[in-house]
């Protein structure tokens, strides 16, 4: 019996880190609403979900990326308050 192998402490497995900035397909899923909808809330049509463009200097087309707070504030506070009335009594 191996007891060098048993006695060994786990190895610490770390959690990946939370992107800061998803991509429109991502950031809609993340909302499950359509890349469309997303659209529409962003910053660049008066919004509340912020996004950036990266692009490469002179070139009109780039990668739209939302940035992940806004999203997790835009679910906070667009959040309905609950009925209570809805609220089943014992």
């Amino acid at each position: 019996m191996n007891t060098e192998a048993s006695n060994r402490a786990p190895k610490s497995q770390k959690a990946a880190p939370e992107p800061v900035v998803l991509s429109p397909t991502l950031a809609a899923h993340y909302l499950s609403i359509s890349r469309g909808t997303l659209y529409r809330l962003l910053d660049i049509n008066d919004g509340p979900i912020r996004s950036t463009l990266l692009r490469k200097r002179g070139h009109e087309r780039g990668k739209r990326l939302i940035y992940r707070d806004s999203l997790d504030t835009f679910i906070q506070v667009d959040r309905p308050p609950q009925d209570r009335d809805s609220v089943c009594p014992n």
